[in-house]
């Protein structure tokens, strides 16, 4: 493309694990920004408008920049609506009570993981759920990171998710794929059962093919060491890290383990 020869392109430092950008992708980071018009909120300063941001939205829409574009802006007039970053972890905390997830450091690159261990009949509203996950997101913004790594552990599971569980799944991608996409490098789904290895296509059938190249399946505990040191994997999951619990809920001490601010 004659345009390309002509065209520098700074250094960009890509989320670690996604692929690197390509100079397709570049002219089309450089398109949304150039037309982008929406604004945030004087408060909403961690939700950087930078090139790494843009690639998310960008590759979330096939490489599209008209329609990446026009996602960002959709986004950044949710966000003056519906203010997520004013979301307090005592609006969510009934969530992580239960024991269920726990957020900590770190991928071989470095990543916050996110472990998540499916429940089995709990009842928690799917509403709650879903703004948990906006939460995590938004706090991990706010001390400096752009991506996370799920760990899904599925050991707890052993029947098809029923509808509240549904709903809550289809909240969770929907809020995942219009505001937060790909900020999931990785989800790695371990121990799945036979139930939910049968119905996985239906499952992940309005996922966008850039969400599906993240998921990772068919694993088992052991196959988490190619992307986490035994150092730093939950022990839960025959690694040698234990995460502290709260003695008030029982459940983990979301804060005693966070990924500390970067500096």
């Amino acid at each position: 493309c004659t345009l390309l020869k002509h065209l520098h392109f700074p250094p960009i430092e890509l989320m670690s694990h996604h692929e690197p950008l390509t100079d397709a992708e570049r002219v089309g980071i450089a398109h949304m920004r150039n037309n982008l018009k929406g604004t945030l909120l004087e408060d909403d300063t961690h939700f950087l408008l930078d090139d790494l941001l843009m690639a998310r939205f960008l590759r979330q829409k096939k490489g599209n920049p008209e329609k990446g574009l026009a996602a960002l802006e959709a986004c950044l007039a949710w966000r003056r609506e519906r203010k997520p970053h004013r979301i307090t972890f005592e609006d969510v905390a009934v969530w992580p009570a239960t024991g269920v997830v726990v957020i900590a450091e770190k991928t071989k690159l470095g990543v916050p993981v996110v472990y998540f261990t499916p429940p089995k009949g709990l009842k928690v509203p799917a509403e709650v759920r879903a703004d948990f996950t906006v939460w995590y997101c938004e706090e991990l913004m706010r001390r400096g990171y752009n991506e996370s790594v799920t760990v899904m552990d599925f050991s707890r599971v052993d029947a098809a998710p029923s509808g509240e569980e549904e709903r809550a799944r289809k909240l969770i991608d929907e809020i995942r794929a219009n505001y937060y996409p790909l900020f999931d490098s990785k989800v790695l789904l371990v121990n799945m059962p036979f139930v939910l290895r049968v119905i996985f296509g239906v499952m992940t059938a309005f996922l966008s093919e850039a969400q599906k190249s993240t998921l990772v399946t068919g694993l088992k505990p052991k196959h988490l060491l190619d992307w986490i040191d035994a150092s730093d994997l939950s022990d839960t999951l025959g690694g040698q890290r234990s995460f502290p619990k709260s003695a008030e809920t029982g459940g983990y001490d979301i804060f005693a383990s966070f990924p500390p601010k970067r500096t």
